[in-house]
């Protein structure tokens, strides 16, 4: 297995309110990226809270008996965090409704598990296709499953960056959790919007088509996403299981 992480502030905002989080221990594969929200600087206080808090949860592969337990710890993990982020802005009015999103995966055997809370995704990629793993908690995807909007519409709505789910909004939050079999050779793709929303699904791909290197992928991504506009901070893991 090997992976690349990159984050940058882009080019609209004063401070980067994304984090990340990657284990270098062969034991221990775990991945998470998370994009703060909040004003005053308290996005990027949640965002760390959020990925210090399960990075700290979780254990390594060998204490896991079972992807039940390692679900059960990865759910007890997110809640934790949760509640850890909700108390912190209940007792600074300065950070009142500050939250994260979340994409956690960690590998365990021939899977991945993911849980998901937010917008940032996960994405399955091949030489031939890209495939979104992770649903986002938009007011926008709601509309879109409703078939009230199309995906064209979707991708351009003023309203599609509308989160309806975040790590310390709410006492209780939704948390989602897939299970993926991976093919050997597959790239797993962490990101935040900054990078999904400047980049569709197809430029992706096709960036990933064009080169088996990692470091030259993850430059011409967000080279690709900075041209683009670049309006949010930009963070994104490479996972080449």
């Amino acid at each position: 297995m090997k992976f690349i992480a990159k984050s940058d502030i882009g080019k609209k905002r004063d401070n980067n309110e994304d984090y990340y989080f990657v284990s270098d221990k062969e034991n221990f594969p775990l991945f998470i990226i998370a994009d703060g929200i909040g004003g005053h600087n308290s996005g990027e206080v949640a965002s760390k809270m959020t990925v210090e808090s399960i990075s700290s949860s979780l254990k390594e592969m060998s204490e896991y008996k079972s992807l039940e337990d390692l679900e059960k710890d990865f759910v007890k993990a997110i809640s934790d965090a949760n509640r850890l982020v909700f108390n912190k802005a209940k007792e600074n009015p300065e950070m009142l409704n500050m939250g994260s999103t979340l994409t956690a995966l960690y590998k365990y055997e021939n899977s991945v598990l993911i849980g998901n809370v937010g917008d940032s995704r996960a994405y399955s990629i091949t030489n031939s296709e890209i495939r979104q793993l992770t649903e986002d908690d938009t007011l926008v995807n709601s509309l879109y499953k409703l078939g009230k909007i199309t995906k064209d519409e979707a991708i351009n709505h003023p309203k599609r960056n509308m989160i309806t789910n975040a790590v310390g909004t709410d006492l209780i939050i939704d948390i989602n959790l897939i299970q993926y079999n991976y093919k050997p050779g597959e790239y797993i793709l962490l990101c935040t919007d900054g990078l999904s929303d400047m980049l569709r699904d197809e430029n992706i791909l096709s960036i990933f088509s064009s080169s088996d290197n990692l470091e030259e992928i993850s430059e011409t991504l967000l080279e690709k996403a900075l041209e683009a506009g670049g309006r949010d901070n930009i963070t994104f893991i490479i996972i080449q299981l």
